[in-house]
């Protein structure tokens, strides 16, 4: 099966690591390079002589590069990478040249086995394609506040908050809050795993990433946030704090206090929040 993937742009020239350090003083060295004159050894591991879905890169250029799958990213020469799926798989060597310019050049291989796990992350949030996330209320309430770090974050399945709004009362929270876009009633978000882009039914797009080595947990123990979840761009929807002022704050990185094949719920708290102080908290379900 072929597979299209969708390669995210660079967010900057910081994000690359020099793979001779000596090529870092173009004063002195400057080299040139376009997307022909790139170089890459890629292997896929086999087992059993059958070729499984993780990749060894190694590249050749005297340029800052980066390595992506179209999920993850290494920003150096050489490194390993899981893939995602079975049959053909993109891999896209980028190089900085000294004027900023970014060339790209992309590399395909053949998977035939999944070997190598993946998070289950990135199944429950796009499918391992693209998939269509909108707002939960069916307890009640898809936006409100709640009690930080009051019990484990699966509470939240149960419509455990202080207070809260229907989606079709998110419009009236827009306009309080004087938020640009329509997030409102049957709004959606789109996740796509190759690009790990987002994008609303309001217009607004961005990216997305999640860390699920970043727990949170209650002064008992209790697993409050089972890790990190990180947007940029225009977010999620309606990503702002309760009682931030009429003017909003927009969050992008928020604790995942539960995800699954079918539920998304987020919450955020200020720097320096204590326990069973005020967080707001956004439930989503699978469209």
């Amino acid at each position: 099966m072929k597979k299209t993937y969708l390669i995210g742009l660079f967010v900057g020239a910081l994000a690359f690591t020099a793979c001779d350090p000596s090529e870092d003083d173009y004063s002195n060295n400057i080299t040139y390079m376009t997307a022909d004159d790139i170089t890459a050894d890629i292997t896929v591991e086999q087992q059993d002589g059958v070729n499984v879905n993780k990749v060894t890169v190694s590249t050749h250029n005297a340029l800052p590069t980066q390595i992506t799958n179209g999920v993850n990213t290494i920003a150096a020469s050489s490194g390993e990478l899981t893939l995602f799926g079975t049959g053909e798989n993109t891999i896209t060597i980028k190089c900085q040249n000294p004027d900023g310019s970014i060339i790209s050049k992309e590399y395909k291989v053949n998977v035939e086995k999944m070997a190598y796990d993946v998070d289950p992350e990135y199944a429950y949030l796009t499918g391992l394609s693209s998939k269509v996330w909108t707002w939960d209320d069916s307890t009640g309430a898809c936006w409100g506040n709640c009690g930080y770090l009051s019990g484990v974050g699966s509470r939240f399945l149960t419509g455990n908050h202080w207070w809260g709004v229907t989606a079709a009362d998110v419009a009236g929270q827009i306009e309080s809050y004087s938020y640009g876009l329509d997030d409102s009633g049957d709004a959606t978000m789109t996740m796509t795993l190759y690009g790990m882009t987002l994008e609303k039914s309001s217009g607004g797009t961005g990216t997305f990433s999640f860390d699920m080595t970043q727990k949170t947990t209650t002064s008992s123990g209790a697993v409050y946030a089972e890790g990190k979840f990180m947007t940029t761009g225009d977010g999620i929807l309606f990503p702002v704090q309760i009682n931030s002022g009429s003017q909003g704050k927009t969050i992008s990185t928020f604790d995942i206090c539960y995800i699954d094949d079918d539920h998304l719920i987020l919450s955020y708290a200020s720097e320096g929040t204590g326990a069973y102080e005020e967080a707001t908290f956004w439930r989503f379900k699978a469209k």
